[in-house]
Order: structure tokens, then C-alpha cells, then sequence
């Protein structure tokens, strides 16, 4: 009589007493003593039991439908099968060609109890596979919601071990900085996503196993959060939860790529011209549309023009507006004593409302941190089946408006608590010498300190500015009565003479 060995590891048994080796050796002796001749030993390592589709197994089987065995040895049941059904489908297999199925450790007959025996060992190689990967999902599950990343490592890491043998991500050197360069050059703008992606696959961007990444990979990668430290996806729940792993990008840009994908990036008036510090501020006085600003060039050279291109009635050499922008400023100049009853009148006020200020941040904070711990209880309501999926959006929309409205009320109180010395040393220095301030200032601060001066911009009429509005502060500080009435001194401070 003949009989075909097949014996079967996993990758986690190869370092067990359930090594390929050992299992032959069982087989073989098992054979040798019932009088079977070992006509092929098929093997398969490192392949799992919860499916048929084995290199070894299926050779084993060939071999088996061209009649060449009488025996179809394994060392146990659940080497040929960990799944029931797959098993009695095997089985049936083996005998539609005259083969018995034979263990070299389980007695195995062909009589009612045989049968029956080999339905039980099936049924339990059945039960051990499914308690082990409930074990294994469990963990996977426990470890995600705890922050580590349990999957095959996404474009730009690698898949690592921490310190305490949890499953992490370290950053791919070689492949990191250009999923890097592909978020920042979205971020940009200007290019499609094909674009990018023909820029860096000009670069080298390929997966590790030198294969091309494709477009869609391209969008899912995009979208993932993963790359700005946040675990996302439905194994973990309806809340991301944040990785121990190190993010590629900011939240900011991550948010920014977002926005572009979904259309909604915001479009900006272009206004950062170094040269032109004045367009788009200053209006024209006819038509009311803000000047544009362009060089013209002369026989010679390039000349700076402020212009409006809607009725045409400004057409404005730069030096000339910037000059009588520069006289506009020097009238503005308050008086030093008033700066400086300004100061302690602001002063003496900030105290008290700094003092109110911090209590309604703790407040605040104390609110927030509620609502944080409330948005954890539900969802972990929800992961115990305590509520179900409808009252759980409600609830979590509920308490994220709350959360956000207690958000903002806490940056609010923050806000109260500037540098108030700072904040008045600008102040001063803005009041009395704004003309210096905007000739020494880069574009921005030109810009902020046009903004802050005159809140509603200015109209040029082709010669000089037209009605001038002030910010209320200058407009009360420049009150040339004799009397200063309006600004009172806070008690305790005497009142300084005039300049």
C-alpha cells in the first residue's frame, strides 16, 4: 500500500514541537508500522490552515486524484484543516478517489464512531482557529484604540516594535520626505494631482516593493490622517485617536490639503506687493474700487504708478500717494501727555478686567474638560452596545457644539490675558510717531498699521485723500479743546500737565 504525506506549519509554530521535521517523522514511523511505502511528502510553510488554496496541499491533492495513494497521512486533523466546512470537503475529496484520510497521532476509522471521532477533532481544530483569532482581533483592537497601528505600514513608514513590544510605525527615510513633498505641493496649489504624481515618480516615489504608486493611492493617501498622527478608520471606532507614532505633516496643512479636495480653499485677494504697500487700500474717489499698482516702463526705465483700472480717474506716480500718505500720518501725531494718561487709564481698567478674565478662563477650561470626558463616556457607551448608533450622533453632536461654543468662549478669556505692557508700548509708539512706524515697517506691518489707523481705507480724488475717518482712539486723543474732560484719570493717579 502507498500513501502521500502532507504536513503544515504556521509561522508562528515553526519554532514549536510542531516543526515540519518532527512532523514527518511522525508521519513516516506511523506508515512504516501500518505498512504504507511514502510514495511524496508535500509540505507548506508558514500557510494558514483557514483556507485551501496551499501550494503544497493542492500538489498533494493532484497527486491524490491521479490515483497514486491509498493512505492520505497527517500528522494531526488540524494540520489539513481549521475550518469544518473545509475539512469535510477535503474529506469527501479523498474519497471520491479511494483515499482514507489517516492521522499519525488520532486514531481515525471508517466505522460510525470513526467517522463521528473525526467530525469531533475537525469540529475542535474549528473551535481553537476561531477563539484564536477572536484572541488575536481583541488584541489588534485594544492595541488601535490605545493609539498603535496594527496594519501593513501606508506609504512613508515602515512597521516597527516599541519599547514595549507594541505594534508601531517608524518614518521610511527614503520614502517619507516625498509623501511629505507631495501633501505641501497640494497644499500649494497650482497643480493637479497627476501633476504631482508625475513629479515624484520622476523622484523615485515607488512602494518598497519597487511597484508604481497609482493615482487612487495617491487620493487615499491624501485623506488619510494617519500622516498628521491620528488613527481613523471604523475598527477603532467613530472617533480618531491619536498614534504613537511620528506625524509627517501638521494638523494645519493636513486640514488645508482637506479643504482643497473637498473644494472649499478659500480665494485671497492678492495685496502682498512689497513695492505697493498702499494697493488695495487706498480707492479710488470716483468709482470707489480699490487702486492696483503696476511699473510702467518709459523710454529708459521702469516708473511705479498706483492706477484704477475701473473708471480710470487715478493714474498716481507711487511716490507721489506714499509721500501724501506719509504728511496724512504726521497729523495724526498725539500729544505725549495724552498718550501717557492714556496708558494708566487703560491700565488701571485692565486690572480689574484681567482679574475677571482669569476667573471666566478657569471656568472655561473646567467646562471644557467636562465635555471632553462626556464625548469619551459615549463613545464608550457606544463600544458596549449601551446606546445605539442614532442617539450616539445625537448625543456627540449635542456635546461637540457645546464643546466648540466652550472652545470658543476659553480663546476669548485667553485673549484677555496679552501682554498689556506690549500691547500699550505698540500703542504709544503708533500714536506718536505713525509715520516712522509705517516708513520702518515690513509690508505686514505697513499693512496692519494702515488698518488699524483707518479702519474703513481712504479715497484718493487724483490729488489728496478725500474724508479721512480715523480709528475712534486717535479721533478721541486728538481732541484739541483746552480741557482734556474726556480722559479722566483712574483714582490715585494725578494728572500730568500738558507738553
Amino acid at each position: 500500500m502507498k500513501a502521500i504525506v502532507y504536513i503544515r506549519v504556521s509561522t508562528s509554530e515553526q519554532v514549536e514541537n510542531t516543526s515540519l521535521s518532527n512532523q514527518e517523522r511522525a508521519c513516516r514511523a506511523w506508515c512504516q508500522r501500518e505498512g504504507y511505502e511514502v510514495i511524496g511528502v508535500f509540505r507548506d510553510e508558514g500557510e494558514s490552515a483557514k483556507t485551501k488554496d496551499r501550494p503544497g496541499l493542492l500538489r498533494a491533492l493532484e497527486a491524490t486524484r491521479k490515483g497514486k495513494a491509498d493512505a492520505f497521512v497527517v500528522w494531526k486533523i488540524d494540520r489539513l484543516s481549521r475550518n469544518q466546512s473545509d475539512f469535510h470537503n477535503l474529506r469527501a475529496f479523498l474519497a471520491r478517489f479511494g483515499t482514507q484520510l489517516r492521522s499519525a497521532t488520532e486514531t481515525l476509522t471508517d466505522d460510525p464512531a470513526g467517522k463521528l471521532m473525526e467530525g469531533i477533532l475537525a469540529a475542535f481544530a474549528q473551535f481553537d482557529n476561531d477563539v484564536r483569532a477572536e484572541r488575536t482581533r481583541a488584541g489588534m483592537l485594544a492595541a488601535a484604540r490605545a493609539g498603535y497601528w496594527v496594519w501593513k505600514a501606508p506609504l512613508g513608514y515602515m512597521n516597527q516594535r516599541t519599547a514595549n513590544g507594541k505594534a508601531s510605525l517608524a518614518v521610511d527615510p527614503e520614502r517619507a520626505p516625498l509623501v511629505k513633498q507631495c501633501f505641501e505641493l497640494f497644499a500649494c496649489g497650482g497643480l493637479r494631482q497627476s501633476d504631482i504624481l508625475k513629479r515624484l515618480h520622476s523622484q523615485g516615489l515607488r512602494w518598497p516593493n519597487g511597484r508604481p504608486v497609482s493615482g487612487q493611492t495617491l487620493r487615499k493617501m491624501l485623506t488619510n490622517p494617519v500622516y498628521a498622527g491620528w488613527i481613523a478608520n471604523g475598527f477603532v471606532g467613530p472617533e480618531p485617536v491619536k498614534g504613537h507614532l511620528e506625524p509627517l505633516i501638521s494638523q494645519e496643512e493636513f486640514d488645508k490639503v482637506q479643504a482643497r479636495l473637498a473644494g472649499k480653499e478659500p480665494t485671497q485677494r492678492r495685496t502682498d506687493r512689497p513695492d505697493f504697500p498702499l494697493r488695495a487700500f487706498v480707492r479710488c474717489v470716483e468709482c470707489g474700487r480699490p487702486l492696483t499698482a503696476a511699473w510702467s516702463t518709459g523710454r529708459s526705465k521702469k516708473y511705479p504708478y498706483y492706477r484704477c483700472h475701473g473708471c480710470g480717474a487715478v493714474n498716481v506716480r507711487k511716490e507721489v500717494l506714499e509721500e501724501g500718505f506719509l504728511e496724512l500720518l504726521g497729523s495724526l501725531r498725539v500729544r505725549e501727555s495724552r498718550v501717557r494718561l492714556f496708558r494708566e487709564i487703560v491700565l488701571d481698567a485692565w486690572r480689574g478686567r484681567f482679574k475677571t478674565a482669569k476667573a471666566a478662563l478657569r471656568k472655561q477650561e473646567k467646562q471644557a474638560e467636562q465635555l471632553e470626558a462626556e464625548k469619551e463616556r459615549l463613545v464608550d457607551l457606544l463600544l458596549k452596545k449601551l446606546i445605539d448608533e442614532d442617539t450616539y450622533r445625537q448625543r456627540i453632536d449635542k456635546t461637540k457644539t457645546q464643546l466648540a461654543l466652550a472652545k470658543m468662549d476659553e480663546r476669548t478669556c485667553e485673549a484677555e490675558s496679552l501682554d498689556i505692557e506690549a500691547v500699550l508700548a505698540f500703542a504709544g509708539r503708533m500714536l506718536l510717531e505713525p509715520a516712522k512706524m509705517w516708513q520702518c515697517g515690513s509690508l505686514e506691518q505697513r499693512q496692519r498699521l494702515q488698518e488699524l489707523l483707518f479702519p474703513d481705507g481712504l479715497a484718493w480724488n487724483g490729488e489728496n485723500f478725500g474724508t479721512v475717518v480715523t480709528c475712534s482712539v486717535v479721533q478721541h486723543l486728538q481732541d484739541n479743546t483746552p480741557q482734556e474732560t474726556a480722559l479722566v484719570p483712574p483714582r490715585g493717579v494725578e494728572p500730568r500737565s500738558p507738553d
